[in-house]
């Protein structure tokens, strides 16, 4: 049961890569590909056996690691980087990428020196776990 639990997961897994590539491929299509900046952020995914858990909500490492990909015309070509970066500094990011001044009211930080191979403004995020059992 758990190798077809973890093909099914996979083939999800598959499924969406197959339709960002579709996205991509339309934008170039359009010829819109040089004017847009596509940023794509999930979850952190399920433990599918790992330290003998099927759930989503952990403390472990596999509970908050979550995707993060971005691409800015120009700038990205498929680098990866370990470099921190949190969902709450996505908006400073394309605020800063697209020229417009970021409100000081903003928590989050931009993650464009990244982009640019800079030095990371933070090493650090925030991570909490609340048991949703009441």
């Amino acid at each position: 049961m758990a190798k077809k639990l973890i093909h099914g997961y996979y083939a999800c897994v598959s499924y969406v890569d197959a339709q960002i590539g579709m996205v991509l491929d339309e934008l170039k299509r359009l010829e819109l590909e040089d004017d847009t900046i596509v940023i794509l952020w999930g979850d952190h995914g399920w433990n599918l056996g790992d330290h003998k858990l099927w759930c989503k909500h952990v403390t472990f490492e596999t509970g908050i690691k979550a995707p993060l990909v971005i691409k800015v015309p120009g700038r990205t070509s498929g680098q990866q980087t370990d470099a921190i970066a949190e969902y709450i500094d996505i908006y400073p990011s394309l605020a800063e990428l697209v020229g417009l001044d970021i409100p000081k009211t903003v928590d989050g930080k931009s993650f464009v020196p990244v982009i640019n191979d800079e030095t990371p403004q933070k090493d650090w995020a925030v991570f909490k776990f609340r048991d949703m059992v009441t």
